[in-house]
């Protein structure tokens, strides 16, 4: 029933709330190349972001913020919340979704994304890179926040459709930071070797995301009620 998957949903959110908010802030207190304090500037729980009712998703619309995308505190940043953004929505899909093509897309999405935060965490400990707050993590953020509560609200009968949509979005804009921002602009090895692998992983997902889309994977079918 409906009512079960709102309580799931918000379940998802708590429990997310907390591991969110460790991998936005557990970073070393001492700074490679930034002096802001870890973690700032973004909101774990809420991080990442996607297309359903966000009003229009585009890194243009934060130009001014990632032009200030310039220490590898900054970056990790931005990364971490994406990231964690992308478990959010997936496990409302999760628990709200019946179609077992979107749960298994969802799935991999936990998977990759956690794994994903994982590495970042251990490179900014082991670097000493500060994870610091931007414009463009706020950005992200806040789109996210939009997103998850769009989700929540959507009715059944049009919930895998707005899922799989929101992931198209999404991987197309954080692809596109990659590229014009953070790639370019990241300096740590190890930093730079894991953002290139984390492309590979959303041009993966984004492929997977357009697939569903247009094969009407996340569209009518049948959510079991």
């Amino acid at each position: 029933m409906r009512n079960d998957a709102w309580s799931r949903s918000f379940a998802v959110l708590a429990s997310m709330a907390a591991w969110g908010w460790c991998v936005g802030c557990g970073s070393s207190s001492s700074s490679k190349n930034d002096g802001s304090a870890a973690g700032s500037g973004g909101h774990g729980w809420a991080g990442g972001i996607g297309g359903a009712g966000a009003g229009g998703g585009t890194v243009d619309g934060a130009s001014s913020g990632a032009g200030a995308l310039m220490s590898d505190g900054q970056i990790a940043g931005v990364m971490l919340e994406a990231n964690t953004g992308e478990v959010s929505a997936a496990l409302i899909a999760l628990a709200d979704s019946a179609n077992a093509t979107v749960t298994t897309f969802a799935t991999m999405i936990v998977t990759d994304h956690k794994a994903a935060n994982s590495n970042l965490v251990n490179i900014v400990r082991q670097d000493s890179i500060t994870v610091a707050g931007s414009a463009v993590r706020q950005m992200l953020s806040a789109e996210a926040s939009r997103t998850l509560s769009a989700l929540i609200s959507t009715p059944p009968s049009t919930f895998d459709a707005t899922y799989v949509l929101s992931q198209v979005t999404i991987h197309t804009m954080v692809l596109q930071l990659l590229d014009d921002q953070l790639i370019p602009k990241v300096e740590d090895a190890s930093l730079k070797t894991e953002l290139q692998s984390e492309r590979a992983t959303v041009m993966n997902h984004l492929t997977a995301a357009q697939q569903l889309l247009n094969g009407n994977g996340g569209g009518d079918a049948d959510r079991g009620n």
